[in-house]
């Protein structure tokens, strides 16, 4: 267990630094965009330490590729990854399309029988959720722009 803890921190360590250059930055410069000194920024790319979660959401938002950082199996199998950069690289016609295949499935799901919670799908973009004052059923209401 303690090897393979190693192994994860000095993969995450090579591919930090690889996306950090990829991106053309120093150390100072990514520190300072994710918010930790550069010392500690140098300790993870040696992988000296390992960072907390902030640290990596920030990363993650900056469009590090956690996958390769070491997180597959922490965040997204490889056919999650595939579909999610397939999905960022489509257009906003054909990601329109996506959302909406997929929010008939789930609204086909949902309209199932069930005990607890419903969930409706339909329209514009925005969510609204509702209690009822008769039972504890919530209802969600998603929005989707077509």
């Amino acid at each position: 267990m303690q090897k393979k803890l190693c192994n994860q921190i000095q993969l995450f360590a090579i591919g930090l630094k690889s996306q950090r250059k990829q991106r053309k930055l120093t150390q100072k410069e990514l520190a300072d965009l994710v918010g930790v000194t550069k010392k500690t920024q140098i300790k993870y790319e040696r992988g000296r330490k390992f960072p907390c979660m902030e640290y990596l959401f920030r990363l993650y938002i900056m469009g590090f590729n956690l996958i390769e950082l070491g997180f597959a199996d922490a965040f997204l199998n490889p056919q999650e990854q595939a579909i999610i950069d397939l999905y960022r690289k489509s257009s906003q016609k054909n990601k329109q399309k996506i959302l909406q295949i997929l929010l008939n499935d789930f609204a086909q799901e949902q309209s199932k029988p069930r005990n607890h919670n419903a969930a409706t799908i339909v329209g514009k973009q925005a969510i609204a959720t509702k209690k009822s004052k008769k039972s504890k059923i919530i209802k969600t209401v998603i929005y989707l722009e077509t």
